[in-house]
């Protein structure tokens, strides 16, 4: 064997190979690291490592099952004996699926990250940037209990790998606004200053000329925060549970991102500066009073910041307000439920529906151009490794997701926050 051509075997692959198979195997790879290469790289060698680790393990489970067919044990299966080799084998096929061949590209994130472990073993780590589970927090994903199916059905049971997520809500309000990068973790920004003084229209012959006067900018300084979130999975749900792994690994960005979201959100309504209608007053909850309240909104961004508003963010229950309000002639003012593509503007601009938004707040802004999210040029990263406490000695992997930013509203008056009173 040529460490050029050395690929590590995962800890199924081993087992699913028969004992002649094995052990030339075994024989190879220990020959091969006895007889390293003075150009091999700490990389091969740890590939190398990654699967001699997995020796101790599978010695031992083929020597437990050698000791027993040799006491001549026998199990009895659909009135059949059969050895306990055979019968391991079997629960094996029965139980576990083939792993299917590892394609080139991962769909997920997720299944990125459960092909890279069984490819390239444990004890590694990988960084990439980013595009109703009850358990206690520092639970560790483990083998399910056979997946809570009966016994006596194992071995009939089709397992369908489409995991029923739970409710997701839409990322649309944290992809209105824009991203800017920065390599510290402090960003300043200066507001500019109001000018003193004014312009004459006209100035007579040898009169004094006008005199303006700059005030000083203001520096506004925003300082990035981290969100982070780990899980724990054992070697063993990696290996048999890979796509569980998978959905697992897939709901905690998901989750990171909701945390991102809501941040987003908080922090754009607690901007001093943004512009309000019905803060004092709540704007009544009446289709067309809540309609002309967005209109003057509108209005109010290119007014007041100079920019122009590119969408509107509201609560489902206010959108379905609007959608099914009605004229005195008990018509539909956005048109019927026939009508096509009818709902999804308001005014002409996008209408992007939140869960996470304040009840009975509608926010109409210039999202791309009055305010971005400030983060690391990294954005967000997923590491996975097996030496964090005493992970390695018990067959545990540590995935853990975060991020660095916060949200720079550089024109505040580019907001608008509606209040509509509360039904």
């Amino acid at each position: 064997m040529n460490i050029a051509d050395f690929t590590p075997m995962g800890a199924v692959e081993l087992r699913r190979m028969d004992g002649e198979a094995y052990m030339s195997r075994r024989a190879e790879v220990l020959e091969l690291s006895a007889n390293l290469p003075e150009d091999v790289t700490i990389e091969q060698m740890e590939s190398i490592d990654s699967e001699m680790g997995l020796y101790k393990a599978e010695d031992e489970h083929r020597a437990n099952v050698a000791a027993l067919n040799a006491e001549k044990r026998q199990l009895v299966i659909n009135g059949g004996g059969k050895t306990v080799e055979s019968v391991a084998t079997a629960a094996v096929n029965t139980t576990t699926e083939e792993a299917p061949a590892m394609p080139n590209q991962a769909r997920s994130l997720g299944e990125h990250f459960v092909n890279f472990v069984q490819r390239e073993g444990h004890g590694k780590s990988f960084h990439l940037v980013a595009p109703a589970f009850s358990r206690a927090y520092n639970d560790v994903q483990g083998t399910p209990s056979k997946l809570n199916v009966p016994e006596a059905t194992q071995a009939i049971t089709t397992y369908d790998k489409n995991i029923v997520e739970a409710v997701r809500e839409s990322m649309g309000v944290l992809n209105l606004i824009g991203r800017e990068v920065i390599e510290g973790n402090t960003l300043v920004y200066f507001i500019e200053g109001a000018m003193e003084g004014t312009i004459a229209d006209s100035i007579a012959e040898g009169a004094a000329k006008s005199r303006v006067h700059f005030a000083d900018p203001t520096a506004v300084t925003v300082t990035l925060e981290k969100i982070a979130a780990y899980i724990k999975e054992s070697d063993e749900y990696i290996s048999d549970y890979g796509y569980l792994a998978s959905a697992i690994n897939g709901r905690l960005l998901y989750e990171l991102n909701l945390k991102r979201q809501a941040k987003v959100i908080a922090n754009l309504l607690a901007t001093s500066g943004i512009q309000t209608i019905g803060a004092t007053t709540a704007i009544t909850r009446k289709a067309t009073d809540i309609a002309d309240e967005i209109a003057n909104a509108i209005a109010d961004v290119v007014t007041y910041s100079g920019r122009t508003a590119n969408a509107i963010v509201m609560t489902p229950e206010l959108w379905k307000l609007l959608r099914i309000g009605k004229d005195g002639q008990d018509r539909y003012y956005g048109g019927g439920y026939f009508a096509a593509l009818h709902g999804e503007n308001i005014w002409n601009l996008p209408i992007v529906l939140s869960n996470q938004l304040t009840a009975d707040h509608i926010v109409v802004g210039a999202f791309d151009t009055c305010a971005s999210l400030v983060s690391k040029a990294e954005g967000v990263t997923v590491e996975a490794v097996n030496t964090d406490s005493d992970d390695f000695i018990k067959n545990l992997m540590t995935v853990r997701a975060e991020c660095r930013e916060k949200l720079a509203v550089r024109r505040p008056a580019g907001f608008v926050d509606i209040t509509v009173a509360a039904s």
